[in-house]
């Protein structure tokens, strides 16, 4: 199961996280997290992975693109990943959360949105 674990470059809580996940996905067999590479929850999410013995395959964006480098490695994520698990934070921006979001309904992926 290729699981996108990604959302606030200001999520912090690496407990929440572990909780919620293991409570989304626990008891399935060849986890793979899907990370975007950035700080805040995508990074929590690779830490993760690596508790618990997972792979991890990175889409680290090319920002020498630009601003549009994000959004052209979420759908990346998107078409890649089976699952989503996103960590937004109130009173944050968050425009990438939303696009992963999408990003992720349009491709089929199942979301889970964690509600802090």
């Amino acid at each position: 199961m290729r699981v996108i674990i990604a959302g606030s470059r200001y999520f912090n809580d690496y407990e929440k996280m572990e909780r919620l996940v293991l409570s989304v996905i626990g008891g399935m067999d060849n986890i793979e997290v899907v990370s975007g590479c950035c700080c805040g929850a995508d990074r929590l999410g690779e830490k993760l992975a690596q508790m618990y013995g997972w792979s991890v395959k990175r889409f680290p964006a090319n920002w020498k693109l630009g601003k549009v480098a994000g959004l052209i490695r979420n759908t990346e994520m998107a078409k890649y990943a089976d699952m989503c698990i996103l960590f937004p934070v109130q009173g944050a921006k968050n425009s990438g959360t939303r696009d992963m979001y999408r990003k992720a309904v349009r491709e089929g992926c199942k979301v889970y949105v964690a509600r802090l």
